[in-house]
This record gives structure tokens, sequence and C-alpha cells, in this order.
């Protein structure tokens, strides 16, 4: 059954590329040509539900027949022609709708997105966004299909990193967030589409300091109309560039942190205070309705009382702050690791002195949630928390020593006479 929705819609299509041509060249069946493009989308909407029901009633069961390359282009095809074309029908949002399921739901992804989306697909996905590098979608139906279009991109993009820096993705995207400064429906959605593809990949991220996205992806640090979402995007980012950085590279974007007089420290020390108090009051009313939460359980589901209340806290804790104090953390410790530059580290230094928090602790409790496969990690970021504490705990005592020299020197007769 999914194999014949898949022909009969790749038919329809054909056909009404046919009655298009026919129509340019014989004025008098405009009419009828007309008629029988009206019945094509019908047909076309007709096959959509049928597939969206299927998806909805046996989606174990047809999803994974629909994970085809086949019915992928097909989807991508409509998308494209219609914003290419300024035609944005209701089959074209549906089938970007289609599109952000399927990839969704579709079984082992890092198996069968490859095999769905190929390089073809990808390249026309990007084509679509490249089209409102300099204007929003003037409609709603437009606008949800762009989304569509983004969504669907976050979800492929981990798969093929490198084909999408191949494809320029990188330098479009960068482009994106450039010329829309932050205000543009496609500006906002590339924020997501780049830490997908910038994460654990260092070709991507030489490629996206080339591309000039530094001064993007730092304005937006600072840019107080953020969404909550955005902010923590971007706080992703450039842990991504930190970590994944080298060579001039890496120094370009560490001279970001030294301009302004190392404001964009003072900015993530801020974003940091910010967000530990909101993980505070957010932990302290779950921990209030633990109680009705539990009873709440007991009557409807009784197998939420077997998740373990620590994971279940740690969750809701990650979704509430957590993953970005986190993220802010890693940031800090790979600034003072990696930095050179002596001003820099003392004032990121004197920053977290002011800070309320343990650094030690929001990153042991990161590592214990890291897989079998990172464990590594562990030993390396505890070495950098140590490090950090160290040099703090320098910068204090050489503090105290110069306070300790200015008030001796205050009480010599030379110190008073100067000052008078």
């Amino acid at each position: 059954l999914p194999s014949i929705y898949i022909e009969t819609l790749w038919r329809i299509y054909r056909e009404q590329g046919e009655q298009g041509e026919n129509s340019e060249e014989e004025s008098g069946a405009a009419n009828d040509a007309a008629g029988k493009m009206e019945d094509a989308q019908q047909a076309t909407t007709n096959c959509l539900q049928t597939i969206e029901n299927l998806f909805e009633i046996w989606p174990a069961k047809t999803v994974p027949e629909f994970c085809t390359g086949r019915f992928v282009e097909w989807l991508v095809t409509v998308i494209k022609e219609a914003v290419r074309g300024k035609n944005f029908t209701y089959n074209a949002l549906f089938a970007s709708e289609l599109l952000s399921l399927l990839l969704q739901q579709c079984p082992s992804p890092s198996q069968t997105v490859p095999q769905m989306v190929d390089r073809r697909s990808l390249d026309r996905l990007l084509r679509v966004t490249n089209m409102y590098r300099h204007s929003d979608p003037k409609e709603s139906s437009e606008n949800e299909l762009l989304e569509n279009v983004f969504d669907a991109l976050v979800l492929v993009v981990p798969y093929h990193q490198t084909a999408f820096g191949q494809s320029q993705g990188i330098q479009l995207m960068v482009k994106l967030l450039s010329q829309g400064a932050g205000k543009r429906l496609a500006a906002r959605l590339s924020l997501r589409v780049l830490e997908a593809a910038l994460r654990d990949h260092q070709e991507n991220c030489k490629l996206f300091v080339e591309q000039m996205g530094l001064k993007s992806i730092f304005g937006l640090l600072a840019h107080r109309k953020a969404t909550d979402a955005e902010m923590e995007t971007t706080v992703n980012i450039i842990y991504h560039l930190l970590h994944n950085t080298k060579g001039s590279e890496a120094a370009r974007v560490l001279n970001k942190f030294t301009e302004g007089s190392f404001s964009k420290i003072d900015v993530l020390a801020k974003l940091r205070e910010d967000t530990r108090r909101h993980l505070e009051r957010q932990l302290a009313a779950y921990d209030e309705e633990g109680e009705e939460r539990k009873a709440v359980a007991e009557e409807e589901d009784e197998d939420e009382i077997e998740q373990d209340p620590k994971e279940a806290r740690y969750v809701y804790a990650l979704g509430n702050g957590l993953s970005q104090l986190q993220l802010i953390d890693l940031c800090l410790l790979l600034l003072c690791h990696n930095s050179g530059n002596k001003a820099l580290t003392e004032h990121l230094c004197r920053a977290v002195q002011r800070m309320t928090g343990s650094i030690r602790e929001v990153i042991a409790q990161y590592t214990d949630e890291l897989e079998d496969s990172e464990k590594g990690r562990t030993k390396d970021l505890m070495e950098m928390v140590t490090g950090l504490e160290r040099r703090c705990e320098k910068l204090a005592k050489t503090a105290k020593a110069n306070r300790h020299d200015d008030g001796e020197d205050s009480g010599r007769p030379e110190a008073k006479r100067a000052k008078v």
C-alpha cells in the first residue's frame, strides 16, 4: 500500500507538469487544464490525508514503509516548487508537515535518515531557506511551511554534517543569521540548524569562523530580547566553537571575549546567575508539588510511581534551566583552560568569585549523566574545574597581598605626604 500511494503521488505530479505545458501551447485548452489541475490537487490531498491517517492508526507498521528516499524526494520537490513559484497550496504545507513528522518518527534515525534524505534533497531544502534571506513569509501558512522545513533540517543535519558544510549550508545559515539580525523568522530558526551542524564537528566549526559567523552569534549573546530557547542555543553554539576549534580559529573565538573590556564574560556571568536563580525557584516549586503529583499519579497511572524520583527531578531540572547552566559552566571552564591571555583569565576569575552556586557541583552532576562512551571526559572536566579553582585562589591571594601592601604604604610618612 505505501508504494502504491508513493507512485500515485509521482504520477499525479508528472501529469500536472504535462497539463501545465499543454495549457501554455494551446490557449483554448486553458479552462480544461485548470479543471484537471484542480482535480489533481484534490487527488494529491486525498493521498496525503490517507498517509497521515495511516501514521496515526498504525505508526509502527506504516511509518517505516514510507521512510524511503523516493517519498522524501516527492515531499521536498513539492515544497521547493511551491516556495519558488510563490504558490503556497495546502498540499505544499501538508507535505512539509509530513516531512517533519516522518523524520521525527522514523526508526533507527542514524541509519534511516541518511538513506531517506540524500544530498540532492538536502540541497533543495537549503534552497528553500535561501529564499527567505531578505524577507519573512507573508502568510501564516507560508510561515508554518518554513518552520516545518527548518524542523526537518534540524533532524537531518546531525546525520549529514559533512555534506551540510560542503553544500555551503554553514555559509547560508550565517547569512540568514547576519542579515536577519535576529529579527526575521529564518534568522531565528537558523540557530537550531547551526547548533546541529557544529556539534562535535571541527570542520564545520572552522567554516563557521571563516564565514564571519562570530559577529552574529556573539551579538545575540548580548541581545536583550532573545528568548530563553534562543539564548540557550546561542550558548550551545559558543560552547561548540570553544570545544571544537583550533589554531587561528580558536584564537578568534577567544578574542571575542576580550572585546569591550571583557563584556562577553560579564554577560555569561549574569546569565549564569539569572539561570541559577530561575532553576532554584522552579525546583522549589517542583519539590512542593511532589506529594500532590504522587497522589495524582496513583489515581491516574500507577506506572508513574515506578519512575525514579531523582531521575524525574533531573529531567525536570534540565528543561528548566539546568541544561543552560551546565553549558555556561562548560564555556567558563574552556575559556579558563584555553586562554593564554592573563587579563582575560583574571577577569574571568573575578567574575567567578562573585558568582553564587558551585561550578564543581554543576559539572559533577553533568559528568554523572554522561554516556559510557563519553566517560573519559569526566577526568578532563574535573581537572579543568580544579585548574579554575586554583587560579581563583591565586588571584584572591594576590589581591589580599596587594591590599595588605597598600595598607602598609598608607601608614608611611612618604605615602601620607604624596596623598596630600
